[in-house]
């Protein structure tokens, strides 16, 4: 994927591979999320939970901002060992219907701050995924993570690791690529 964020509410990832999917875009703006198809030359919406590939949700790609999409519910300040780290669990739930999960148990590290480990749940309770977040790169000052791991637990344990590399800071991302109407205009630029 070629994946382009604008002001924290804005997407959009352009298939780079595999070839049969080269030139299809996915864009989020906001609560809105469509899927282009280039064959189609229209975009189709879509829930941020649906399917991508493996265990990686479409929401997961396009957004899964903690302070956007969700608040905290509760605390528990008794640290606890996750990946030997010493962590405190904060308990989310999404501020709104729109928002990829509806609840996430995260636990982070106690002395950084930094995500270690989420369990994100379905409306019904359900426990559905859980996400390790397994790299951080500083990038122009800034920590970001740059690989997560993803166990979907309805689909046997079924895992996926979406990582993100090249990463370069931008101020000159046309608006035209956050409006749903030029994407089949954008898809061959988006993935040269």
């Amino acid at each position: 994927f070629r994946v382009f964020f604008k002001n924290g509410s804005k997407t959009l990832a352009g298939f780079v591979t595999p070839i049969f999917e080269k030139g299809n875009l996915l864009l989020m703006v906001g609560d809105d999320l469509w899927y282009y198809v280039k064959e189609t030359r229209r975009p189709t919406r879509i829930t941020p939970i649906q399917r991508l590939a493996g265990a990686v949700s479409y929401g997961d790609l396009a957004r899964l901002s903690w302070t956007l999409d969700y608040e905290i519910e509760a605390m528990d300040m008794n640290p606890q060992i996750i990946a030997e780290k010493s962590a405190i669990r904060l308990d989310l739930v999404a501020k709104t219907g729109a928002a990829t999960y509806q609840k996430i148990k995260l636990w982070i590290e106690k002395s950084t701050n930094k995500p270690i480990l989420s369990e994100v749940f379905l409306l019904s309770g359900k426990h559905f995924k859980t996400i390790e977040f397994t790299a951080f790169k500083n990038i122009n000052g800034k920590e970001i993570n740059t690989m997560m791991k993803y166990t979907d637990h309805l689909r046997k344990g079924e895992s996926s690791i979406l990582m993100f590399t090249d990463i370069t800071s931008r101020k000159d991302i046309p608006d035209k690529y956050f409006i749903k109407t030029y994407l089949p205009d954008l898809s061959a630029e988006i993935i040269e």
